[in-house]
């Protein structure tokens, strides 16, 4: 009877031990996440949308953060492969779905092509781990995100119209959705694309496609109600078409953040149908002002249709804005049959993505590569042929040479010839690589904003120190143990005198190597036609003495870690990550991109460089100089009148101002102060160069580098002239104007205040070559 009795009692207690770990289980809220891209495809080396939603159907309400670890993996990723932190604040679910559109900072290009995502929610209570399988939660299965990989080079366009869920596309934009792809022109296809052939989707012709020598381009489908208000939302598309009454549902704050995001380099494509109003109207002026001159206006007739007054017949209206492009395309039945000529149709795409002027896409020709013997004709406009080979003459090379600071090296000397060597010629042609790709110039830039005080140990400190190790160690223990008749204790002397001379080691290098400076700045700041300031990124290098959590608040702009290499150089090297190695990943928390905290943690004496991205730049005090002035940049007289009024600008602030006009190519520098800026020699400069120089000629070419960017003529630079901004770890889209356009010219003027060095840039447009 007692052993049936405490057999019972055992049962009992199981079931109430079985019961109340159940309802601790059962205690954790659920909740479960859908994450996907907003668009099939994202851009290369761009912020990614995504858009998540949080399943919650729990009456009481529960705050907290989403927090997403991403890695650049397949599967399960560890701290080794982790890329970046994001939380997401101030959640509140409440008994119902919660949906919402998040935005990725922009990061170097994966190596995988596929982000691996670990998420919690997180409450004042614990983390909740999310799953991607909710049935799978030990451990739980991570998200996975289908991105563009580094290897390919991705083109995102939005197309945005009244209704895509429910309305059917119109033939206009079905074509144009197809036709507006620069991969149209790619040589690698088997045959030039026509306007009917345009149709096709670059899915159709897949396996005509090659590793980083096509373009991935994709039309994203958004609602025109759901675009964005923020202008740095539309850093995550290369160019917006607006079609299907897609302009006629833009309120007054979308109309203005696309604005200021087409005046900071963004392109624009509008079919203006549907019923505008006058805000429509009123954009449409002021976005094709350039476009439309003094002769010609727009207008609405009663029934909201607009109306253009122009001597043509359905023109194409095609303008610069700002540092963007716009074109108004005509409100006709069949854009097809008014596009049909190949140049119609080519000269839309090439404004449109900002061709090179002399690339065949404007005649709607497959594009080209840059040969290297135009790369030199760009920076020796007198250069000869002979049988012997490429020359200059000896004059014009020295003339060059103080012009430009420095130049592609020649190799043979024959009278007064000067010629160049046939890997020259060569390899001072175009990459047809179209994949993203860091610049040089980053790896300058940060040696030029390290702190001024930091130095490496030098040689004969460092000999010092050993040579005085060796004798403590040596004659001195030796001697000085029999002296005293203690040689027994050497055993305890060594490792004490070890232990003294590696303190000794720390303090000098950290007496050498340590700074009260943290680092300094190189601001660049991109002004428009109306000298007002459209874009600004500011690269900032930062120097720890010792290993430390940098934390900083932003608001209305990207922070990314810069980066000089991408996966294709870092294989190069034998490295798997185009990704810094020392440092921990960027920790974001807030909401990015509005109003958000960044906190990373630093490796002593490693410097890391950061990038700050925003298209609302604020309390920007530029030069005082008559920036209206063209002759500025066009003029012996102009650029003296330049030149004096700097010089006394840095007599008044006792810092240095220094000046330079870009035109004509890579290499076609005019300095107006001094010789602070130099022609880059593009990819003759490798990194480990850069240590051995000194800081005034590190400065001198990381300036130049950073001035020049693009203008090489090189990898998608063979292609097109500029990219739409996106604040990414690269410098790609610094770029402002076209190398190969004689009519374009690009006034850069640098504050230099020590390390501490502001940019600002100005394009000039001329009607005839200068």
């Amino acid at each position: 009877m007692q052993t049936r009795c405490r057999t019972l009692l055992r049962i009992v207690l199981s079931l109430l031990v079985a019961a109340c770990l159940g309802e601790t289980a059962d205690a954790q809220p659920k909740i479960r996440m859908k994450m996907e891209l907003v668009s099939i495809r994202n851009r290369s080396a761009g912020p990614v949308p995504i858009r998540v939603r949080l399943e919650y159907n729990e009456p009481q309400f529960l705050e907290g953060s989403l927090e997403l670890h991403v890695h650049d993996e397949i599967g399960f990723g560890d701290n080794s492969t982790k890329i970046l932190t994001l939380r997401r604040d101030n959640i509140v679910l409440a008994g119902q779905d919660y949906e919402f559109i998040l935005m990725m900072p922009p990061m170097n290009p994966p190596e995988t092509r596929n982000w691996s995502i670990n998420a919690w929610f997180v409450t004042e209570d614990g983390r909740i781990p999310l799953s991607f399988r909710p049935q799978r939660m030990t451990p739980p299965e991570p998200f996975e995100l289908l991105v563009t990989s580094f290897m390919e080079r991705g083109m995102v366009m939005c197309s945005a119209s009244a209704d895509p869920a429910n309305q059917p596309a119109s033939p206009n934009r079905r074509f144009l959705e197809s036709a507006l792809s620069l991969d149209n022109y790619n040589p690698n296809f088997t045959k030039p694309v026509t306007a009917e052939e345009a149709v096709k989707t670059t899915e159709d012709r897949r396996d005509q496609k090659q590793t980083g020598k096509s373009i991935v381009f994709f039309a994203s489908q958004w609602e025109a109600k759901s675009l964005p208000d923020d202008p740095l939302a539309y850093c995550a598309f290369d160019g917006v078409l607006l079609s299907d009454e897609g302009l006629a549902q833009l309120n007054s704050i979308q109309l203005e953040g696309l604005k200021t995001w087409i005046r900071a380099g963004g392109s624009l494509c509008v079919i203006p149908d549907g019923r505008l109003q006058p805000l429509h109207l009123e954009f449409l002026r002021t976005t094709c002002k350039q476009a439309l001159g003094a002769e010609s206006d727009l207008t609405l007739d009663s029934e909201g249709k607009l109306l253009l007054i122009h001597d043509s017949e359905a023109p194409v209206l095609k303008a610069h804005f700002g540092l963007g492009r716009v074109v108004l395309l005509p409100l006709v039945d069949d854009l097809s049959a008014r596009l049909s000529e190949p140049a119609a149709l080519g000269q839309v795409v090439a404004f449109l993505w900002k061709v090179r002027s002399t690339s065949p896409i404007w005649d709607g020709k497959n594009w080209s590569t840059v040969s290297g013997l135009d790369i030199l004709r760009q920076q020796f406009p007198n250069l000869q042929e002979d049988e012997s080979g490429v020359y200059i003459s000896y004059a014009d090379y020295i003339q060059r040479s103080q012009a430009m600071g420095s130049v592609q090296g020649p190799s043979t000397i024959k009278g007064d010839r000067i010629y160049f060597d046939k890997s020259t010629v060569e390899t001072a042609g175009t990459q047809d690589d179209l994949y993203p790709a860091a610049d040089n110039g980053m790896a300058q830039l940060e040696s030029t904003l390290l702190p001024v005080d930091v130095e490496m140990v030098p040689t004969s400190v460092i000999a010092l120190i050993l040579v005085g190790y060796v004798l403590a160690i040596g004659p001195v223990d030796y001697f000085v143990l029999g002296w005293l008749k203690m040689r027994k204790y050497t055993w305890v002397a060594f490792p004490l005198v070890t232990l003294v001379f590696t303190l000794l080691t720390i303090g000098i290098a950290n007496l050498y190597m340590g700074s009260e400076d943290s680092g300094g700045y190189l601001q660049i700041t991109d002004i428009d036609e109306t000298n007002t300031p459209v874009r600004q990124s500011r690269f900032e290098t930062v120097f720890a003495g010792k290993s430390a959590e940098q934390t900083k608040a932003h608001r209305l702009g990207f922070y990314v870690q810069a980066t000089d290499q991408t996966p294709p150089d870092d294989f190069m090297y034998g490295n798997r990550s185009g990704q810094a190695s020392v440092d921990a990943p960027l920790e974001i928390s807030g909401t990015f991109p509005q109003n958000y905290q960044s906190m990373q943690t630093l490796a002593q004496w490693s410097p890391v460089t950061f990038r700050s991205f925003t298209l609302t730049p604020e309390a920007v005090e530029l030069p005082a100089i008559d920036w209206n002035d063209a002759g500025l940049v066009s003029t012996p007289e102009g650029r003296i009148r330049l030149g004096n009024a700097l010089r006394e600008l840095s007599a008044q602030s006792q810092v240095t101002y220094a000046a330079c006009v870009l035109h004509g190519g890579a290499g076609v520098i005019d300095n107006i102060t001094g010789s602070y800026f130099q022609a880059p020699t593009g990819q003759f400069d490798r990194v480990f160069y850069y240590s051995y120089m000194d800081r005034e000629s590190l400065l001198h070419r990381s300036l130049s580098q950073v001035a020049c960017v693009g203008r090489n003529g090189r990898g998608i630079f063979s292609l097109v002239s500029q990219i739409a901004p996106e604040g990414a770890p690269l410098l790609e889209d610094l770029s402002v104007a076209d190398a190969s356009d004689p009519t374009q010219k690009v006034l850069v003027i640098a504050r230099i205040d020590g390390n501490r060095i502001e940019m600002f840039r100005k394009r000039y447009f001329f009607e005839r070559p200068l």
